[in-house]
């Protein structure tokens, strides 16, 4: 998967940020099409390091 660049210009791997158990019960992980996997990807790499996982596009 191509990497992403935070602002400070280091690289992230979108595969070694966890995937939180909420992405997995979200319907859009079952169909997700290639725009919603960057924004997927994004959020996920925006709280990685927050101690409690939110997503504003979750849908169960």
């Amino acid at each position: 998967m191509t990497p992403y660049r935070l602002d400070d210009g280091t690289m992230v791997d979108p595969d070694s940020v966890p995937f939180p158990e909420l992405c997995k019960k979200c319907k859009k992980n079952i169909n997700i099409g290639e725009f919603e996997v960057i924004l997927c990807n994004l959020t996920r790499i925006d709280q990685s390091e927050d101690k409690e996982f939110k997503c504003h596009s979750f849908k169960e």
